[in-house]
């Protein structure tokens, strides 16, 4: 995660600041999850996609980042 973050923040050509003004988060918390020290919720890893114009936020977060197509008991939501 620490490496695909920083790399599309730094493709896209912005600055932490940036993302995390964009994203409606602190500086302080956008550094954490860049730096790998915390997990955003999934609702704000879908604002820092959509500051970083990231379609499928797994890309960004992987595993780590729930599937919101599916229920908790992992069947399809409908």
């Amino acid at each position: 995660m620490i490496n695909i973050l920083k790399k599309i923040r730094e493709e896209r050509g912005m600055t932490q600041e940036e993302v995390a003004k964009s994203s409606r988060i602190a500086l302080r918390s956008y550094q954490y999850y860049e730096k790998g020290k915390r997990i955003p919720d999934v609702y704000t890893a879908i604002r820092i996609a959509d500051a970083l114009k990231i379609e499928d936020v797994r890309k960004l977060f992987g595993a780590a980042t729930p599937d919101i197509e599916k229920k908790p008991d992992g069947n399809p939501a409908k």
